[in-house]
């Protein structure tokens, strides 16, 4: 996705008077998001590529609330023969802080930026927004701390978490491995 993906075509359409076609797509990505919850998040793990699907669906809904200006950049580099799996949800909440906290409504050049990758049997996450470093009033959840204990649970210490804020950017690179025949448990 790049500007605002299907998002930005969405709009665009919209905007042409084409607002026929808006509903029948929102109404497809919310299926496919709600599905995944329902019938994917209770397992133990999920194919990457699935996982996948669901955040580019979710990002791409999410993008329809902010204007065309907006830069949401989505990124994956994944191996079309790819047969990892991971623990459903865990780079969600990421995803969702970064739509939390970002300055999307008051910063017309605002940024997200979703990077997924693998590089030696290791994923690789990275997410990167703007904020306003004025806004005082956010209020911290527990969604990061929680999918820190799930990260703890699964992966023990071999996932590494970094984060990073420079300026008005918020940066976040999460590591965790995808091989577990080296593992005692699984």
């Amino acid at each position: 996705i790049c500007g605002n993906g299907a998002g930005y075509e969405i709009q665009q359409e919209a905007e042409v008077g084409k607002a026929e076609l808006l509903l029948p797509r929102i109404l497809l990505r919310l299926s496919d998001i709600l599905r995944y919850t329902t019938y994917e998040s209770s397992k133990n793990y999920v194919p990457l590529k699935k996982e996948i699907e669901f955040l580019e669906n979710y990002v791409q809904l999410e993008s329809l609330r902010f204007s065309q200006q907006t830069q949401i950049i989505f990124n994956k580099e994944i191996p079309e023969d790819c047969n990892y799996e991971l623990s459903p949800m865990l780079l969600l909440p990421f995803i969702e802080n970064a739509f939390k906290h970002g300055d999307f409504h008051s910063n017309p050049s605002a940024i997200l930026e979703v990077n997924i990758w693998i590089e030696q049997d290791t994923l690789l996450f990275s997410c990167t927004n703007t904020f306003d470093i004025n806004n005082t009033k956010t209020i911290p959840g527990i969604g990061i701390d929680n999918t820190l204990k799930r990260l703890q649970i699964t992966y023990g210490d071999r996932f590494r978490l970094e984060k990073n804020t420079e300026e008005n950017h918020y940066y976040i690179l999460l590591t965790i491995p995808l091989d577990f025949s080296n593992y005692e448990t699984y």
